[in-house]
């Protein structure tokens, strides 16, 4: 439980785009971890159905699972995505 990031690829156009998108995730998983509100605390909590505690508890441990395995973060631009994909078939 957890890591579920495992299975989940974000894909962007630019290099800077990935860092973004990366920075973005850990700001929001921190701030819901450490009971902070944001502008998508009541959103995420609905689609979920978790209240606060739980949601800050789940928070962490993905917050945890992400620092421990960033490798396996896998946000990349869809250039590197697909050359991955093509050395995957040679």
């Amino acid at each position: 439980e957890g890591d579920y990031f495992r299975y989940i690829l974000a894909v962007t156009f630019a290099n800077k785009a990935t860092q973004e998108m990366k920075e973005r995730i850990l700001h929001y998983l921190n701030d819901f971890a450490n009971n902070r509100p944001n502008n998508l605390t009541k959103e995420i909590q609905q689609e979920l159905r978790l209240d606060a505690q739980q949601l800050q508890r789940q928070s962490q441990l993905v917050l945890s699972n992400i620092l421990h395995h960033y490798s396996q973060f896998a946000i990349s631009t869809i250039d590197a995505f697909f050359q991955r994909v093509i050395r995957s078939f040679t």
